[in-house]
């Protein structure tokens, strides 16, 4: 079974076998997939019943569930009941979120996607247009950084969101998708 896992970034690529550590975000504006199992008009939040036991922290403290279904395992923080639980969210993976106690989930990347949501060029920055996203396929290789090897640090200058966007307002689009999340189908085995 495929499972949607929302990231900030894209440290693999489709075909990549993973071993990850996840959470589970409470979250009804998470961006996300389209199988049966996903909230309608919601794109990633999941409706699910998984199994939680607790964990502890050091001092016998519990501080979070430890969710279980078909292979996956999350944490689930701020909730400490066991026992069946009716989730709706979604699965995150962050690389500086790395927790011991946590099993980890394997599986094959099978497709990755942009969340993107449409911005208008205002007076002073980019503004969002309520409701108006999409989620586009990303092409092992897409959205690479620039080669650092081309950059002449004697005529490098850092700018602020704020300076490029007043030096560089006039030369902007009236309106420009900006991504905000990435969507991996994480195929699991056992689900």
């Amino acid at each position: 079974m495929l499972w949607p896992i929302l990231t900030s970034e894209v440290p693999w690529s489709p075909g990549d076998h993973v071993t990850i550590r996840l959470r589970w975000r409470d979250d009804p504006s998470a961006p996300g997939g389209t199988d049966g199992r996903v909230h309608a008009g919601l794109p990633g939040r999941l409706e699910v019943t998984m199994r939680a036991t607790i964990l502890h922290d050091p001092d016998g403290v519990p501080w979070a569930q430890l969710l279980r279904k078909d292979g996956v395992s999350a944490a689930r923080t701020g909730h400490t009941r066991s026992g069946e639980v009716q989730l709706s969210g979604c699965l995150t993976y962050e690389s500086y979120e790395q927790w011991d106690q946590v099993p980890p989930t394997t599986g094959v990347v099978r497709r990755i996607r942009a969340f993107q949501l449409l911005h208008d060029r205002g007076a002073d920055f980019w503004v969002p247009r309520p409701g108006i996203h999409r989620l586009i396929d990303i092409l092992p290789g897409a959205d690479s950084p620039a080669d650092e090897d081309d950059v002449d640090p004697a005529t490098l200058r850092l700018l602020s969101p704020e300076e490029y966007f007043a030096l560089a307002r006039d030369h902007l689009p009236q309106t420009e998708w900006q991504t905000q999340a990435y969507l991996t189908d994480l195929d699991v085995p056992g689900s």
